[in-house]
């Protein structure tokens, strides 16, 4: 158990980590959750996976650990982002928590085994961390390149491909509306549909998971009270649900209209 205490502590810090970015809102407590996630937990696991308990100096052990978190933070992040679940933080910490753990478990096994063989060879040498340093700084530089060059391709592909909102009377149901959500961008999105007359949420939160190119309609029905004032859907993205992605209203003093 104290050998692999390290490991235990580490698996903790993650969990406790991520539990801070999906439950405090914003704060030093959630930033420093976040730091430990991006630069030190997943790539010290990944280390101890790797490398022998005593065949790095701690030094060399350091500039690993960082350069493994933060490779393994860029490429969690275009994973997110190339299979469509979403670049948000929670999504960031989750992942990583994810290889941290896995990491754990992994070197855990590693030293387990290690222990049940006797060993009468030599010591196993690495190269010092003046060897390590350059071949991390050209991986984490081809993995930033690989991002921005993808990023760049995706601008390109999006062109003005955008989600579009729209709200449409139902004809001969006065106060009732089709809420026709569009998705034309990219990937595939989940949003987050809300209606309210004037300040005042109606109905239930309706969750809408539209692939590029499709449009769904959901039916709304605003108050008999609220009738000729002002009716709005506001759609977000589940990953932000507090945020208005889109909102479109009808009623009052303007005429219904769509938003994009």
């Amino acid at each position: 158990m104290r050998k692999n205490l390290d490991l235990l502590v580490t698996a903790v810090v993650a969990l406790a980590g991520t539990a801070t970015v999906l439950l405090v809102d914003g704060g030093v407590v959630r930033g420093a959750g976040g730091v430990l996630l991006v630069l030190m937990l997943p790539g010290y696991s990944l280390q101890a996976a790797l490398v022998p308990a005593r065949g790095l100096e701690s030094s060399a052990r350091l500039a690993l650990t960082l350069g493994l978190s933060i490779a393994l933070a860029v490429l969690a992040g275009l994973v997110l982002d190339v299979t469509g679940i979403g670049f948000g933080a929670v999504e960031w910490a989750a992942a990583l928590c994810v290889l941290t753990v896995a990491g754990c478990l992994a070197a855990a096994l590693r030293r387990r085994r290690a222990a049940a063989t006797v060993l009468t060879g030599p010591r196993v040498t690495v190269p010092s961390w003046k060897v390590l340093v350059p071949f991390l700084v050209a991986g984490l530089l081809a993995a930033s390149a690989v991002v921005v060059s993808r990023e760049s391709a995706l601008n390109q592909e999006r062109g003005d491909r955008f989600t579009q909102l729209s709200l449409l009377p139902v004809e001969g149901h006065p106060g009732a509306y089709f809420a026709e959500v569009s998705n034309r961008e990219h990937r595939r999105r989940v949003y987050v549909l809300r209606a309210f007359a004037g300040s005042t949420p109606v109905g239930p939160d309706r969750t809408l998971r539209l692939d590029p190119g499709k449009t769904r309609r959901v039916k709304l029905s605003e108050p008999r009270g609220n009738l000729g004032n002002r009716f709005e859907a506001r759609l977000s993205l589940a990953t932000s649900p507090d945020r208005v992605y889109r909102r479109v209203f009808t009623g009052g003093l303007k005429a219904p209209r769509s938003g994009s």
